[in-house]
């Protein structure tokens, strides 16, 4: 059981590399199955202070609000291809036009999996992770949804 627990290490939001966010937001996405488990667990838990269980609703709550936790999924994804193209732009043996190459294939791939008109992106491009997970709590009809909670 253990050996499939991701690791918990606190990893550094970094506001200027693509790769650092990347590995933040995994490590939280990949960890959170077992953070809102605990949190759940922490506000029943009548050992607790009164003001620990209420604050481990309020972090629940913050979390699984609709649009923080597709931000967190979504984002991941977008930072999984910046983090790629940000990788391919420091090959040693890149050319001058591998770096117009890279850039315009970026920006193709994020306009046509994240139009400006749609509420959540056509499909996900990185690891499709959120799809199951977003199916899982908030069903299939993702239109009829803003801002909720799950108990």
């Amino acid at each position: 059981m253990l050996a499939k627990m991701p690791s918990l290490k606190i990893k550094k939001w970094n506001a200027t590399r693509w790769l650092g966010r990347n590995a933040c937001l995994t490590t939280f996405c990949d960890a959170m199955e077992y953070v809102l488990d605990h949190l759940q667990l922490s506000m029943k838990d009548v050992s607790l202070t009164k003001v620990t269980r209420e604050q481990a609703e309020e972090l629940y709550k913050a979390i699984t609000n609709y649009d923080n936790f597709l931000f967190f999924f979504y984002y991941k994804e977008v930072t999984a291809i910046l983090a790629h193209t940000s990788r391919m732009l420091q090959y040693e043996m890149i050319q001058i036009s591998d770096v117009g190459c890279y850039i315009t294939i970026l920006c193709e791939k994020l306009k046509a999996s994240y139009p400006k008109s749609a509420t959540h992106p056509i499909e996900l491009v990185a690891s499709g992770h959120a799809d199951q997970i977003v199916w899982d709590l908030f069903g299939d009809d993702l239109d009829g949804i803003n801002s909720i909670y799950i108990y």
